[in-house]
């Protein structure tokens, strides 16, 4: 309330409570007030409502992104019937198959080692000015400058200063009474393209390439070539699969389905649908307390709640365009809607008609080239209600609007109650002056005529 500077006297003459009949009348002025207020909070309420029904949706979005390609909606698990000569892992992209591969040789990496070596790391490696050079592959030539005083400690760190691809290190070769300390440098990287050169060693330790770098040579089944990687882990040779090549050998990978990781991509699309169908629920909802007081749901007043939950159920409920088999909508796959309008997901229905005919199976979320499936309409129906100038968009600016008139009127409304306020202060204090003048003079006239 305004400090308006007029001090009610609390009816010391009048003998009436005055502050309490000012208060009085100012709580009956504040009615308006505190429906603007109220107003006000219940349009906050579902202003914020409508930003956690955008979220639920996004996660609808998340869901069927998931879903919405061949390669997205097929989730693959790569084996390899020995492991101890490769591993494989299946991702996006991956082919259902097998391909035998025979490993024949494994990439490693370049070693270039001291023939030379000294008692300590701090000791020095050089007799006097000069420099240590060397190169990897077909790279630039990588210089350290040496001097009379540059120790085995100083050349290990200028070569890793130089950030090459080779690290370089120093090997006791002796033992911890009488050490021998060697120059070591491996190449970062596999391969013949990593091998490295020596170019010019004025140190005392001699250093030489002491084992060269070899690519991964090995065949493929089908193909009468032999592969070169310069690395044993690859993932070009079988779309979508990484092979991590370990020992000589011959070994099958097979790539094959993984109904588990489709059905979990299946669940969560389900649960995000449910998340969005429940909060509208929830939050539509009229219901009558026991004490018969009313609680209305934020989203009670708001049709267009209503109208995105009825449109999602539409594309969930409805036949495929795109379903080529027995497959026409989700209720055949295990989808089916419950009474209180949530899905329920059947797994175990789910993955039969999986193994039945899995490619009939995805066309129903990923479409069939000419029609969309459920997860591309869906994923579309979701970019049009939560994105610039969508349904839940124009909701929030309508509602933005609101809550700025809102706040104007009960900032105008407060400035008027104030006012009002300070305008009855001001009368009961004028009618406390005026009675107290009256009593004095009573008190003067019955004084002086005795």
């Amino acid at each position: 309330m305004a400090d308006t500077g007029v001090i009610a006297v609390g009816g010391l003459a009048t003998g009436l409570d005055t502050n309490k009949l000012i208060d009085g009348l100012v709580q009956i002025r504040s009615q308006s007030l505190n429906l603007l207020t109220a107003q006000l909070s219940d349009t906050q309420a579902t202003q914020q409502s409508f930003g956690t029904l955008a979220g639920k949706f996004a996660a609808i979005k998340t869901a069927v992104q998931a879903l919405d390609t061949q390669d997205e909606f097929f989730v693959r698990k790569a084996s390899s019937s020995d492991e101890t000569i490769a591993a494989a892992a299946a991702g996006t992209g991956a082919a259902a198959g097998s391909a035998s591969i025979t490993v024949t040789q494994l990439a490693r990496v370049s070693l270039a080692s001291a023939a030379s070596g000294v008692s300590a790391t701090t000791a020095t490696v050089a007799a006097g000015n000069g420099s240590f050079t060397f190169k990897v592959g077909d790279g630039a030539e990588q210089t350290v400058a040496l001097t009379a005083t540059t120790t085995l400690d100083n050349l290990v760190a200028g070569i890793n200063n130089l950030d090459a691809g080779v690290t370089a290190s120093s090997v006791n070769l002796g033992t911890t009474s009488h050490p021998d300390y060697r120059l070591q440098l491996t190449s970062d990287a596999t391969g013949a393209a990593s091998n490295l050169t020596i170019v010019h060693d004025d140190s005392t330790l001699h250093v030489a390439n002491t084992q060269t770098g070899l690519n991964a040579q090995f065949t493929v089944a089908g193909f009468t070539d032999t592969f070169n990687r310069d690395s044993n882990t690859f993932s070009d040779v079988i779309s979508g699969v990484t092979i991590n090549l370990k020992s000589l050998g011959t070994t099958q990978i097979t790539v094959v389905n993984d109904a588990e990781g489709i059905t979990t991509k299946i669940q969560a699309f389900v649960d995000a649908v449910n998340g969005v169908k429940s909060f509208v629920a929830d939050e539509t909802q009229v219901t009558t307390n026991d004490d018969k007081s009313v609680t209305v749901g934020t989203l009670a007043d708001s049709s267009t709640a209503k109208r995105l939950a009825d449109q999602l159920q539409s594309f969930v409920s409805n036949a495929s365009q795109s379903a080529t088999t027995q497959y026409v909508n989700l209720s055949a796959i295990g989808i089916t809607t419950q009474i209180d309008g949530t899905l329920k997901f059947d797994a175990g229905t789910f993955t039969a008609a999986l193994a039945d005919d899995p490619i009939a199976v995805s066309k129903l979320f990923v479409g069939n080239g000419t029609a969309g499936g459920v997860a591309n309409d869906i994923e579309a129906f979701v970019d049009g209600a939560t994105g610039p100038g969508g349904t839940i968009a124009i909701a929030n600016t309508q509602l933005s609007q609101d809550v700025t008139s809102l706040s104007d009127q009960i900032d105008a409304e407060q400035r008027a109650i104030d006012a009002y306020k300070s305008d009855l202060q001001a009368q009961f204090v004028a009618l406390e002056t005026l009675v107290s003048g009256m009593q004095d003079q009573s008190q003067f006239l019955s004084q002086a005529f005795g």
